[in-house]
């Protein structure tokens, strides 16, 4: 599956944290795969005070069948009354080797055993741990950064920081350790 698939998200309605965003997005991957692993979850559509968006992104390895799903949780507008409405999900398979890759050019050209493929995507799953399910939420990053503007966020863990909110606000570019979040 390369294409995106469109999706109904009941529950949610004009915006949401990113702690409801991944419980959502968990929902439409683990519908793809039980064994999903969210690994980073972020916008770029900024966050109000209370760590709300319009729009989240939450990327899930999913390990059977060695591809990356991309969720987007996102709401509806309505023109007319300038607000957001219903939520709706987005999904899209990446499989593994990506298409036009080195690995995958090599794997065309039988130039690496399929035996070596699955030693390189344990070693890219090892290199994107699953968030902590008791990770801070975005409300709690955001009153953290206020009362600036957050133009953009991702959470997801580094091998130099650890777990982090990765938070850009106007000028400036910000790591909140998790840990400290708590």
């Amino acid at each position: 599956m390369t294409d995106e698939r469109i999706v109904p998200v009941p529950g949610l309605w004009g915006d949401c944290t990113s702690q409801e965003a991944i419980a959502a997005a968990t929902r439409i991957a683990e519908g793809l795969e039980p064994d999903a692993r969210p690994w980073l979850v972020g916008t770029d559509d900024g966050c109000d005070e209370h760590g709300r968006s319009v729009r989240w992104e939450v990327r899930f390895d999913l390990p059977e069948r060695r591809s990356e799903a991309v969720v987007t949780i996102g709401f509806t507008f309505d023109e007319k009354a300038q607000t957001h409405g219903d939520a709706v999900g987005s999904v899209r398979l990446l499989p593994f080797p990506s298409q036009g890759s080195e690995l995958a050019k090599m794997a065309l050209a039988g130039q690496i055993t399929g035996r070596r493929l699955r030693s390189v995507w344990r070693q890219q799953m090892r290199e994107r741990e699953p968030l902590p399910d008791d990770f801070p939420d975005s409300s709690v990053m955001a009153s953290a950064v206020a009362p600036e503007e957050i133009r953009s966020a991702y959470a997801r863990i580094t091998r130099m920081r650890g777990a982090v909110w990765v938070v850009e606000t106007r000028g400036r570019t910000r790591h909140l350790r998790i840990d400290d979040l708590r």
